[in-house]
Formats: structure tokens, sequence, C-alpha cells
């Protein structure tokens, strides 16, 4: 039987992409018929049947309407089992990896392009038979701002390629501690508070990973701080595994993320995390002080100095963490789920 994939980009920046391309990956390599339906394939694997969903339109608004129409359609025309990775159409199982969207609408100014991603993410969600989650507090925000039954959502949390991320290998020997911030939004990912963390932390040096089309304006914000000598901007990396085990913590005081997959990487790399209460991986972290709430400001020189003293310890315990979320034990049962809920 074959399971239909459907999603914007087959590629590996963004987390939605990430993890779809691993699944897709570990999909062929175990011998499983698999059929990927997107817009554009940024990294191909061999070996899967792909079906181009066209866009004509340009712009945020028409391309989100258009593609929501294209995946209903697609949906409607397939007969095998189907999950759909993209917030769109109307494919009985929906993995939400991008969590609700209504709630983070309500923690900035929005945009016409917003109310209507919140809308098809709301029709989505009520739609699906099954949605698939990676986070316990994103069940609690989709029954929150849309009302959905709990019990539809089934938590499958993001699964780590542990052979790949590793503690083990070449690494950077930075000649200070040093904290690396991974991601593609900095504003919602928070470069700007950690920043100034920075600031507070004369001894620490920080590496940016990641781009974002206001990247200079960060860049200032540095600068104008008095931190920019100590900030490193990697840019966008194909393999990240080499910095996150360099490094002596990720950090991601995040405004909203369902569930960072970087922070999972990082502790599978030995590498303990500091990220917010608004991030759904939190959940997998043992420490109070890991765990930020971004309304208090106060305690980070603290943390980071407590973090120094058990370093040794947090790194054992960190790849003992990841090692219980591995990517094939997840894959495996998101194909048991889409082939059961074909089925039924």
């Amino acid at each position: 039987m074959t399971l239909h994939v459907l999603v914007r980009t087959l590629g590996i920046h963004g987390g939605t992409e990430r993890f779809t391309h691993g699944f897709v990956h570990w999909a062929v390599q175990n011998g499983h018929s698999i059929c990927v339906h997107s817009v554009r394939i940024e990294n191909p694997i061999d070996g899967i049947t792909h079906q181009p969903i066209p866009i004509y339109t340009r712009g945020r608004f028409l391309k989100m309407a258009e593609l929501d129409y294209r995946l209903q359609q697609r949906a409607k025309e397939l007969h095998d089992p189907q999950i759909c990775m993209v917030r769109g159409g109307a494919s009985p199982i929906y993995r939400a990896g991008g969590g609700c969207h209504a709630h983070w609408m309500a923690k900035r100014p929005w945009t016409v392009g917003d109310a209507l991603e919140r809308h098809i993410d709301q029709r989505v969600c009520h739609h699906a038979q099954t949605i698939v989650v990676n986070s316990q507090r994103s069940i609690s925000l989709l029954d929150r701002h849309y009302g959905i039954d709990p019990r539809k959502c089934i938590l499958l949390r993001n699964g780590v390629d542990i052979m790949h991320f590793t503690n083990k290998g070449d690494m950077e020997r930075p000649h200070a501690p040093t904290m690396i911030f991974v991601g593609h939004d900095f504003r919602r990912k928070g470069l700007d508070i950690t920043l100034k963390w920075l600031q507070l932390l004369p001894e620490w040096c920080l590496w940016v990973m990641g781009s974002d089309p206001n990247a200079r304006y960060y860049q200032r914000l540095a600068e104008a701080m008095g931190v920019h000598q100590r900030v490193r901007w990697l840019g966008r990396v194909d393999e990240p595994a080499y910095w996150l085990r360099s490094a002596t913590v990720c950090v991601l005081p995040t405004r909203y993320d369902p569930a960072a997959n970087v922070c999972l990487e990082a502790l599978a790399c030995g590498t303990p995390v500091v990220t917010s209460t608004e991030n759904g991986a939190s959940e997998l972290l043992w420490e109070d002080w890991m765990i930020r709430d971004l309304k208090q400001s106060d305690g980070i020189i603290d943390v980071f100095s407590h973090l120094l003293e058990v370093h040794s310890d947090l790194s054992n315990h960190a790849r003992t963490v990841a090692m219980q979320h591995t990517a094939s034990k997840c894959y495996e049962k998101l194909w048991a789920i889409g082939l059961q809920t074909g089925e039924a």
C-alpha cells in the first residue's frame, strides 16, 4: 500500500520540512511505497514517486489560499492513505507540526494573511480524523483556541537521528563558553532575548545559525548592545551537528514553538538546552532552571553559572534523554498511524 505525503516543500530547511524529509527517506530505506505531493523539491530522495502541486499565484495571501484549495482537491482524488504535513487541504490525518496558529497570532500584531492562516488551521483541525502533535502543549492550545477534542489528537514527539547527531566526532574548540542559537525566524525564536542574555554574560560567546530577511537588523542590534565582537554569524548550515556538539549550551528563548527540533538535536549531541516555557520541547527537559519564563528577566546569570558547574553531568544526561526519542521509532509510529487511519 502506498502512503501519500502532502507537504509544501520537500527539503531540509525548516522544522516541518526536515521532519518530512527524514520520514520520507526512512520510508524508502525500509522498502515502503511512498508518494510525495509538493509544490517543489529542494532535496530529492531516490525511490519516491512525486506528484507536483502547481501554484500560479503570488503573494502570501493568494499562495496560501491556492495551496489550501489544491490540497483539498488532491485529498479528494486520493484513495490510498494520506498524511498532510502542512496547513491546508482535507486529509484524514493532519500532522500539526506548526502547532496552533491562533496562539501565535495572540502574541503579536497580525495581518490579513495571518487571519486566513488561522481560518485554514482551524478548519483543517476540525476536518481531520486524527491530528498528530509533537507536544502535550499543542493539544492544550488546540483545545483552548479551536475547541478540538483532545481525544482525536495523538502525541508523537519529534525523533532525532542519534547516529548523525552525536557527541562523538570533530568539534570546534571555542576559547570561551559558547551558546548556540538556531532558527530561521529570529524574532519568533527570540534572538533579541538571546543578545540581552549575552550582554549580561561577558565571558560568553554566541553562535547564530540560520537565516532571516532582517538579519542585518539583529547584527546592528548586537553592535548597539556592545556584544557584536562575541557573536559569530554562521548563516544557513546543512550539517548543524558539528556546531551543536561544539557549543556549551543551545539557547532558544522562543516566543512560540510547538516543539523545536533543534532542542532534541542538541541533546543528542550531548549539549544541554535552555529554552522557554513557550517551547513544547521544554517537556523533554529535566531541570526547572533549563526552562525560562520570558516574562521574568532576572536570574539568567545564576542559570549560566550553574550550567558551567554541572556541565559534564548534563552532557551525559542530555544524550540519554535524546536516545529515548530516536527518529526511526518516531517514523515507524507515524507510518503505522497513517496506514491504520487509511484503513479505517
